[in-house]
């Protein structure tokens, strides 16, 4: 949408939730000719009502997307996975803001999502500290999504955050069906260009072969942490130039998780994946009828056979 002469506003969003590979499909689509994207990939502009909070200025929000001035873009996109998690309050915000858009949202089986949350927080969120996955599911189970104050609760809200019905029904409930666009994990690792094509179809844009898909933002276990810090400061701070050398971004990832990648992690525990696959036995089941009575096929398999 155009906010006016000076700035423009995203008309499409990648709205998570995390560990699903939101950060691959961003850097895919600003390969696209006709979508420019925001300055950083998270903004998390929309999180205040998460949090109980009001918006800040609009035009600071339109800052980030300056460079996507310079030409008349059919698509302007940002990223920021943690908008699925606020539902119904972040979609009356966006819509309030942004007038008409759309919104991807990319769900992955919930089990293997937690677990690999769990290797996120402890290698980039809180790198040095020696956290096992049971203490990490004490502290999800400790922090329901109403109980939300800030950015760094979202790390351990993706229990509930799993249950991804409750939170689908309040999304088509406020912006509707026809903005909203499912991909599946799993059907991007079987089947990338098929997933791509039905993205593209949907956004009306012809496919480019030549565009490659790139694979990102993946959970390791970590040899050093501090090489682990160092390398975050260094990506936010050139975060605006790395988005638009995507090869010298893609080189610098590959070197980074050649050294400091463990070959090998601990496994999760038998009885913390079976708390889990009991959690979401039955969000799960209501998530298929879910789908199914909306039109959604192709449905992965941890979903046909919920």
């Amino acid at each position: 949408m155009i906010m006016n002469r000076e700035h423009r506003l995203p008309n499409l969003i990648l709205g998570g939730p995390g560990r699903t590979g939101t950060t691959s499909l961003f850097e895919y689509l600003l390969q696209v000719s006709q979508i420019c994207g925001s300055q950083k990939k998270e903004t998390n502009f929309f999180l205040g009502p998460l949090y109980g909070r009001p918006l800040s200025p609009v035009v600071d929000y339109a800052r980030l997307f300056d460079r996507c001035k310079e030409r008349d873009y059919r698509y302007v996109v940002e990223s920021t996975p943690s908008y699925f998690l606020g539902g119904r309050k972040i979609a009356e915000a966006m819509s309030a803001v942004l007038g008409d858009f759309k919104i991807v949202f990319t769900l992955r089986e919930p089990v293997e999502r937690f677990i690999s949350g769990y290797w996120h927080v402890k290698s980039k969120v809180l790198p040095g500290e020696n956290m096992s996955i049971e203490e990490y599911l004490d502290r999800a189970i400790d922090m329901p999504i109403e109980k939300i104050r800030e950015y760094n609760d979202i790390s351990y809200a993706i229990l509930g955050e799993g249950s991804y019905v409750d939170h689908l029904e309040q999304w088509y409930e406020t912006v509707g069906p026809e903005a909203i666009h499912i991909i599946f994990y799993e059907n991007m690792l079987s089947d990338i260009d098929d997933t791509l094509q039905g993205l593209l179809q949907w956004l009306e844009l012809e496919v480019d072969d030549a565009i490659t898909f790139p694979y990102t933002n993946k959970s390791i276990s970590l040899r050093s942490s501090t090489l682990q810090k160092i390398a975050g400061m260094l990506n936010r701070a050139g975060e605006p130039f790395l988005r638009k050398n995507q090869r010298i971004k893609n080189i610098m990832g590959s070197l980074y998780y050649l050294i400091n990648a463990k070959k090998e992690r601990e496994t999760c525990p038998s009885k913390v994946r079976k708390y889990l696959e009991g959690h979401y036995e039955v969000p799960n089941k209501r998530l298929s009828a879910f789908l199914r009575q909306n039109g959604i096929t192709n449905l992965p398999q941890w979903i046909v056979n919920a």
